[in-house]
């Protein structure tokens, strides 16, 4: 991912960042993910903008079907 996003980057085409959270990853995962981002960041300089994302879980498929890992409340800052 971080290739693709670099080369874009070189060509001159800017992108967004963003990080989905609140389904079954950890502070951990945040931790690495914002890190490759600002790392890129540092690097090219190509990001618009950082947009965090939480997952709605009442719109997920899975949560529906009943399938979702995800059994507790929503996640701070969420719509759901």
């Amino acid at each position: 991912m971080g290739r693709l996003i670099t080369t874009a980057h070189a060509l001159g085409i800017r992108t967004t960042s963003t990080i989905m959270y609140g389904h079954v990853e950890t502070p951990a995962h945040w931790i690495r993910h914002m890190a490759l981002l600002r790392s890129i960041q540092k690097d090219t300089g190509g990001f618009t903008e950082f947009v965090p994302l939480s997952l709605i879980h009442s719109e997920a498929p899975m949560w529906s079907k009943g399938s979702s890992p995800v059994s507790g409340p929503a996640p701070p800052g969420s719509r759901s």
